[in-house]
């Protein structure tokens, strides 16, 4: 299956002390990585990830993909049962 990024501003959704200019979150997988780039995480988003999509995938890296706030990012990149 294809791995789904999505992008997140760090300085919205970073717990943590973040130097990177763009966050990714790997949709099924804990956590966030940083991303170096030019661009901004709007731009590296596709045009259809919408507020409730990144919250959700942001939820899902965090809490656990199991969890119902998970669910958007799940349907969008097809993995929801």
């Amino acid at each position: 299956m294809e791995q789904i990024i999505i992008y997140a501003d760090p300085v919205k959704f970073c717990v943590a002390s973040c130097q990177a200019p763009v966050m990714a979150v790997k949709i099924g997988e804990e956590g966030y990585w940083p991303i170096y780039s030019r661009f901004s995480a709007d731009q590296l988003n596709a045009q259809d990830v919408t507020p409730e999509i990144l919250e959700s995938a942001i939820a899902g890296s965090m809490f656990g993909w199991d969890r119902p706030a998970a669910k958007s990012a799940l349907q969008f990149a097809g993995r929801a049962s």
